[in-house]
């Protein structure tokens, strides 16, 4: 795997449509049920992955930060609160607009980010946020569009849930097409390659037993597997290379 380029092979037009509407339809239906917690199986799992994030980011005063697939802007309101200038994405128009009108100082924009032009088009950030959206793409296209987006010194923080976890297989398997996500060897070896890469880390995230106080063990930081049972989720956060004099 390590000898394997970064870049997947381009994806047909035919697909990124299919991909599109699968996920609009998916979408429009859970705002219509009305979680709150979308990508997530209740608020706690995804309220400790907020946490995980925001510990995860290095600080975000001042900092530009992007948060694409955003969902119901949760997260890029706590960016936001805690001082960053935030640009959420998502595909729907008409939930974010909603956003939009409660929140102007958040940038809402709505867009696919299978498309390269609407991609390009969102410039650079200090902090790139990829949480629970690698799945919904081809991931290696995405992950190394996103860390095109990273400002030198910046950071790239995401949580995606783990190929090698057995319930996530049959996930991929049911959703053939539009779902797939890294083995924790596959990921290790597309964030190594990634151009101007400081340093990196991946840790697990594997439901507890007992949930009564939190509902995820949380491995240490690492590159390298732990040998345990895989995890259910992955989170993983890249430095990007300063340039030379260059503060962050």
């Amino acid at each position: 795997m390590n000898g394997e380029p970064l870049q997947s092979p381009l994806i047909s037009e035919q697909a990124t449509q299919q991909s599109r509407e699968y996920w609009e339809a998916h979408y429009r239906s859970l705002f219509a049920r009305g979680p709150t917690w979308l990508d997530y199986s209740n608020e706690r799992v995804q309220l400790t992955t907020f946490g995980l994030c925001l510990d995860a980011s290095g600080g975000l005063a001042q900092k530009d930060c992007l948060d694409p697939g955003c969902g119901r802007g949760q997260f890029a309101r706590l960016l936001a609160t805690a001082g960053a200038r935030v640009t959420a994405v998502d595909l729907l128009e008409e939930v974010l607009a909603e956003q939009r009108a409660l929140l102007p100082e958040i940038t809402w924009r709505a867009g696919n980010l299978l498309d390269s032009e609407f991609v390009e088009a969102l410039g650079v950030f200090d902090r790139v946020f990829l949480l629970e959206v690698l799945q919904c793409v081809p991931w290696r296209q995405l992950l190394a569009a996103a860390w095109d987006h990273v400002r030198p010194g910046g950071r790239l923080v995401a949580m995606v849930p783990c190929g090698d976890c057995p319930i996530v297989q049959r996930v991929i398997a049911r959703h053939a097409g539009v779902f797939s996500a890294p083995t924790h060897a596959e990921l290790s070896a597309a964030l190594s390659q990634l151009p101007d890469n400081e340093d990196w880390r991946s840790r697990g995230l594997t439901f507890a037993s007992d949930q009564s106080l939190a509902p995820y063990l949380v491995s240490s930081w690492t590159q390298e597997p732990d040998g345990a049972s895989p995890p259910n989720r992955l989170q993983f956060v890249v430095q990007k290379r300063s340039v030379q004099g260059q503060a962050e």
